[in-house]
């Protein structure tokens, strides 16, 4: 797939299917008649960027063993992937602490994973949401 594109556009799912590495999740969206098959799992990866890639799935390639399937009727073949926050509160701690001084302004910046919403259809119907990264 082209790498200008965003992870999060519109997509024509073809067989066998797609595959979706955000950072270290890695999602396999799957159209059969009359359903939709999703599976995921976190990958151990050397890099903690947070690249991101989509494929066509491989035949003899290794699928997360959870499987969720979902029955629709003749909805198409298009996926749409959205970036969410997070479904909960998440704290942050600094390795160290931060004092800041009394009339001092700071800027303090904090990344948290990114959640994808899976949906399709017109109207979306979603499918679910998964974190791109599971949290302790």
């Amino acid at each position: 797939m082209k790498k200008s594109e965003d992870w999060w556009s519109d997509r024509t799912v073809p067989a066998p299917g797609l595959v979706w590495r955000i950072g270290p999740l890695s999602l396999h969206v799957q159209r059969v008649a009359g359903e939709w098959q999703l599976s995921h799992c976190e990958e151990k990866r050397e890099s903690a960027r947070a690249d991101w890639s989509v494929d066509a799935i491989d035949e003899g390639s290794p699928h997360p063993q959870a499987l969720a399937r979902f029955a629709l009727g003749a909805d198409g073949d298009t996926v749409r992937l959205t970036p969410r926050p997070a479904d909960r509160s998440v704290v942050a701690t600094p390795q160290a602490q931060l004092h800041v001084l009394a009339g001092e302004d700071a800027r303090i910046y904090v990344s948290a994973p990114v959640w994808v919403e899976i949906s399709v259809g017109r109207p979306a119907r979603t499918l679910g949401e998964i974190p791109s990264r599971r949290l302790t």
